[in-house]
């Protein structure tokens, strides 16, 4: 009798912490791995939301998707810290929502040393980013970025949102948008060097000044193609 209340016992408590690791949602990504997930070139799909320890790490080499599916991820930061961002790029990633309303939310980053603090998804030099659905949700606070495009990187956006931040993308590197919404912010997009738009895209109700769009130092090579 007593080794069976002890294996039922044993077996209650692996029940229990199995429970608790899919609640905070780190299996969706693996195990933090030099503090941080790694992603694989692989596509991710979320069947749960996911609140991370750590932010979301995409290696140079590494092509990957997330699908949201209707689902959250949320770091859930409080105050800034250094990577405080929800995912930093050297690879290529997608992110792409088959459902409606996955949202990506959280980041409190204290910035890099050269004035890029980054909510969301910092895409760094040589990386690629596609946003194909999804919302992502940014920080109204000096200098923050819900996405950061730096020198030499690659953004297109094709579908999905960007809102509530106090820059929706900061477009230093290549930045293409055909299609999705930046809204909600207080500025659109800040524009540095190489910027399209063709297609549907919406840039609108970004509150300061209706500063959907802002433009800083350096130059810029801005190209509208008509739909």
């Amino acid at each position: 009798m007593n080794q069976k209340k002890s294996i039922l016992h044993i077996f209650f408590l692996f029940s229990v912490v199995t429970a608790f690791a899919a609640t905070e949602g780190t299996s969706a990504f693996g195990a933090l791995t030099d503090g941080h997930y790694t992603l694989s070139s692989q596509t991710y799909t979320l069947t749960d939301d996911v609140n991370t320890a750590s932010y979301i790490y995409v290696p140079a080499g590494v092509t990957a998707t997330i699908d949201l599916t209707g689902y959250t991820i949320d770091r859930g930061l409080a105050s800034e810290m250094t990577n405080g961002s929800v995912i930093i790029v050297e690879g290529t990633l997608t992110i792409t929502d088959a459902s409606t309303g996955g949202k990506i939310q959280g980041g409190y980053d204290a910035g890099d040393g050269y004035g890029y603090s980054t909510s969301c998804v910092k895409v760094l030099e040589g990386a690629t980013f596609n946003l194909q659905g999804g919302t992502l949700i940014g920080r109204v606070q000096d200098y923050d970025y819900t996405v950061s495009v730096v020198d030499n990187s690659n953004f297109t956006m094709t579908g999905g949102k960007i809102t509530g931040g106090r820059t929706g993308v900061l477009a230093v590197g290549n930045v293409t948008l055909t299609g999705g919404e930046i809204s909600g912010n207080n500025i659109g997009v800040r524009v540095g060097k190489n910027f399209s738009i063709s297609g549907n895209p919406v840039i609108t109700g970004n509150t300061v000044m209706n500063a959907d769009l802002s433009y800083s130092g350096g130059y810029v090579r801005l190209t509208l193609l008509a739909h």
